[in-house]
């Protein structure tokens, strides 16, 4: 967004640099940034509109992936990193409430990302119950790398941790 804010058809004067007395600056021009000089408030209100466009745009991806979860939990994820999470309060609830059942998977990384984005968001998650499904998965890892020949092979490059697995 921010870099289209520097560019423009018309570039602004040259300006000589104050205190040419003595100084080292000596015969040096400068331009003032284009942000603040005076008759760019066209521009400001451009950055607006693309701003809305933005969280518009945002909002609509956040309200139409509710199929695929991981995906979902991602997108929560890189918005609260970015620190823009506070622009999708309501769309973030919305999208929590539908992927609680993810800190139950047999998936580590689903478990593991949806149990911290629970927790952040303020429900009640048992620290058991996380314990337990890192426990369980690296367990069922540390199994899979000390077996030679492991006919599970494509399931651990997966991640994900069979039903039928009892350490």
């Amino acid at each position: 967004m921010a870099a289209h804010v520097f560019s423009s058809a018309a570039e602004p004067s040259l300006l000589r640099l104050a205190g040419e007395g003595g100084s080292r600056l000596r015969g040096q021009f400068f331009r003032p940034c284009p942000v603040t000089s005076p008759g760019r408030e066209s521009q400001a209100l451009s950055d607006d509109f693309d701003f809305q466009e933005g969280l518009k745009s945002v909002k609509t991806m956040l309200h139409q992936n509710h199929k695929d979860k991981r995906e979902v939990m991602t997108n929560i994820d890189h918005l609260k990193r970015l620190c823009i999470d506070h622009y999708f309060h309501d769309e973030i609830d919305e999208a929590m409430n539908t992927c609680l059942d993810l800190v139950h998977s047999d998936d580590l990384l689903d478990a593991t990302l949806s149990f911290r984005l629970v927790r952040e968001a303020g429900y009640d998650v048992s620290a058991e119950l996380a314990f337990k499904t890192i426990s369980l998965g690296l367990v069922w890892m540390h199994g899979l790398k000390s077996r030679e020949g492991n006919p599970g092979r494509e399931s651990a490059e997966t991640g994900v941790i069979p039903r039928d697995f009892n350490p």
